[in-house]
């Protein structure tokens, strides 16, 4: 199992810069179980483990821009015959 380090974890600070919030509504969101990736480290310090948060807020974020049905992709003539 992979040892953690600090620099895989957000500070509050980082997080709230981030979502555009106040540091106070990341400890908020953390204590409801609102924030995934939250680590108590007593009452005045978290830590967000930095891939738990990534993906939880490229969620919250939706698609990117662009449908992937709207990408058009171009393949030789064997990829195509593959395919079929």
């Amino acid at each position: 199992m992979k040892e953690s380090k600090p620099s895989d974890y957000y500070t509050a600070r980082e997080v709230a810069d981030r979502m555009g919030v106040s540091k106070m509504t990341i400890y908020r969101m953390a204590r409801s179980g609102d924030l995934p990736g939250a680590i108590p480290f007593g009452p005045r310090l978290i830590r967000i483990h930095k891939v738990t948060f990534d993906l939880y807020l490229a969620e919250q974020q939706g698609p990117p821009a662009g449908d992937v049905d709207q990408v058009h992709f171009q393949m030789d003539n064997e990829e195509s015959e593959t395919l079929r």
